[in-house]
């Protein structure tokens, strides 16, 4: 199940799936915008300025978070020299009260 580690960015497979994934994407959205009597969230709702606005600022911040809880691990190990283990105990507190 697992291809991420033996599968490279110039194998036919990984090509194949990246130029289906943009029809595939474009056919779902003409289906909900044009033709699903009941879609999954109307076009009004989604294409809303202060909508649009919320989905930007959720979408850096977690862009942020993800990278914060990348990175300070990291840090610990390569600066405090603690064990992947010590480095993620220290993270919990900022994972548990988030």
């Amino acid at each position: 199940m697992d291809r991420g580690s033996n599968v490279t960015w110039s194998s036919p497979f990984t090509i194949t799936c990246l130029a289906l994934v943009i029809p595939a994407i474009g056919l779902f959205l003409m289906v909900e915008l044009k033709y699903a009597s009941n879609p999954l969230a109307p076009a009004r709702i989604i294409f809303d300025q202060s909508m649009m606005a919320a989905y930007f600022c959720n979408f850096f911040s977690m862009a942020g978070w993800f990278g914060i809880l990348f990175y300070i691990p990291l840090y610990y190990q390569a600066v405090d020299d603690v064990s992947a283990s010590q480095a993620g105990l220290r993270l919990l507190p900022a994972i548990v009260c988030a």
